[in-house]
């Protein structure tokens, strides 16, 4: 069916009076659209429409479910007005096109921040035990062996020998254990400064790009919004605005006590966890799926990954032999690939 003729089926136009404009595509297969109709809108249909497509393989029963819980706990979410699951088609409230990286280039990063943190506690806030799927030991370890076959086997062409094998499992097993032992909250697992918009008369922040949530680790969200791949702040602000998100998860009650050290803790392997993770990811991007524009990024996550292990290799024995297994094998080996030596410039 053609998408022109889908639309006009709900919303009471001829299919030549339906323009739609490509707006937007992420990391995933999804693709969205701006609507435009040159007849009037039908009732209910508010007059900023955006279509999303979305193939099967990507969560979209899972999508219509978060959108409803983050909304019933009052996160403001793009309203869903229509969809289609057979067809993977759905019509959803225009948000407009500011994120919230955008934003910060002319705006009060803490203002911002702190408006970030509020929703974040909000989501955490939502009960989703027994509702979305556990964060558990697998899912975080299929995650982490992302890394070995995208970054490693593929895009750098090294064969780990067992030595190294166990090095990578050894730390995976260090990251797992510290994610597990966590606070389980909601979390959003894409929570960044390209997932959030800024709307264009509030200046209310509103999330995106949620279909992907699970019931999993405290910090994980707030690592993935403080050690962003995209924006990249010093370590005293990162810890700052850390602390403010723990002082507001026990004013909202989502934790009962939370000791700071031992968060910054959990926070820098659950970030360790994630960075390494998107090595594989953004590798997988580039020679799977055809996206090379992450291999931009590539740097930005190098750093965070040698910033973690030298601040704990003194401490976590297996730590330390990961950071002189990754200085001494992987380091040389990405140096000499010409698009590393292009985008780390």
């Amino acid at each position: 069916m053609l998408v022109e003729t889908w639309l006009a089926k709900y919303i009471n136009c001829e299919p030549s009076e339906i323009d739609l404009e490509l707006i937007a595509g992420d990391a995933s297969p999804r693709r969205f659209f701006r609507l435009h109709c040159t007849t009037n809108l039908p009732s209910g249909v508010p007059a900023g429409v955006v279509l999303m497509k979305s193939p099967p393989t990507e969560n979209n029963e899972r999508f219509v479910l978060v959108q409803g819980l983050l909304e019933t706990g009052s996160v403001r979410v793009p309203r869903l007005i229509l969809a289609d699951l057979a067809e993977g088609w759905f019509l959803l409230e225009d948000l407009g096109d500011r994120t919230f990286h955008q934003a910060l280039a002319s705006e009060s990063s803490d203002q911002l921040y702190d408006h970030a943190l509020e929703t974040l506690v909000a989501i955490a806030s939502v009960p989703v035990e027994a509702v979305l799927p556990t964060y558990d030991a697998g899912r975080l370890q299929v995650e982490l062996d992302v890394f070995p076959e995208w970054f490693l086997g593929k895009a750098l062409e090294l064969t780990l020998d067992d030595d190294a094998k166990r090095i990578v499992a050894g730390l995976s097993e260090l990251l797992v254990a510290s994610a597990l032992e966590q606070p389980a909250i909601m979390v959003h697992r894409d929570y960044h400064s390209r997932n959030l918009m800024v709307m264009p008369d509030s200046g209310e922040l509103a999330v995106i790009d949620f279909q992907d949530a699970v019931f999993g680790p405290l910090t994980y969200d707030a690592v993935s919004l403080l050690k962003d791949c995209y924006v990249v702040w010093p370590r005293d602000q990162q810890l700052k605005w850390l602390s403010d998100y723990r002082d507001k998860l026990l004013q909202r009650n989502v934790v009962d006590a939370l000791d700071f050290d031992r968060l910054v803790v959990w926070f820098d392997f659950m970030g360790l966890q994630r960075h390494i993770k998107v090595l594989g990811v953004f590798s997988r991007l580039w020679l799977r799926d055809e996206k090379p524009a992450y291999l931009a990024d590539l740097p930005v996550v190098v750093d965070y990954v040698l910033d973690t292990c030298d601040r704990y290799s003194d401490s976590y024995e297996t730590v330390d032999i990961f950071q002189r297994w990754f200085r001494a094998d992987v380091l040389p080996a990405l140096n000499q690939q010409s698009w590393w030596q292009e985008r780390s410039l």
